[in-house]
């Protein structure tokens, strides 16, 4: 039976599972190789889009990134399906991830460490035109 009312645990757990210690790729966690990109670049926002497939900026998409997102929008329909509603009910699913490169911190462990803050939104949007968001801040450096 298709269900409206896991749409807005379906992104929070999409938003928890691209941020956790999950989603490591190559020689990193995913949001370390986004980060640092953004402190090379200047680009300090990814955005993805879970149906239509595509992220941007480029200059985020480091082969570690590319993968994992490419990754998450192959497996969202199965993910919508597996959590008990239906792809169907869907008509937008966007990620919003920035880091902010303005603020920084050592890490509390090892001061020589630097970490920046960030925030990841998860919004999708269902057949009623319903919103259902999440929200995420945290801290993150490079390994």
């Amino acid at each position: 039976m298709k269900s409206y009312k896991v749409i807005k645990s379906i992104a929070h757990n999409l938003g928890h599972s691209f941020t956790s210690l999950m989603n490591y790729h190559g020689t990193d966690y995913v949001l370390g190789h986004i980060l640092r990109a953004a402190r090379i670049t200047g680009k300090d926002k990814l955005e993805v889009d879970f149906l239509a497939g595509t992220a941007e900026p480029s200059e985020l998409l480091v082969a570690p990134v590319k993968e994992s997102v490419e990754w998450y929008c192959k497996t969202f329909a199965d993910f919508v399906n597996r959590s008990g509603s239906d792809i169907d009910l869907i008509v937008s699913a966007k990620m919003t991830f920035k880091y902010d490169l303005k603020i920084t911190r050592p890490y509390p462990r090892d001061p020589k460490i630097i970490e920046n803050p960030y925030t990841c939104d998860v919004v999708i949007i269902d057949n009623r035109q319903k919103e259902h968001a999440v929200h995420f801040e945290s801290w993150w450096f490079p390994e």
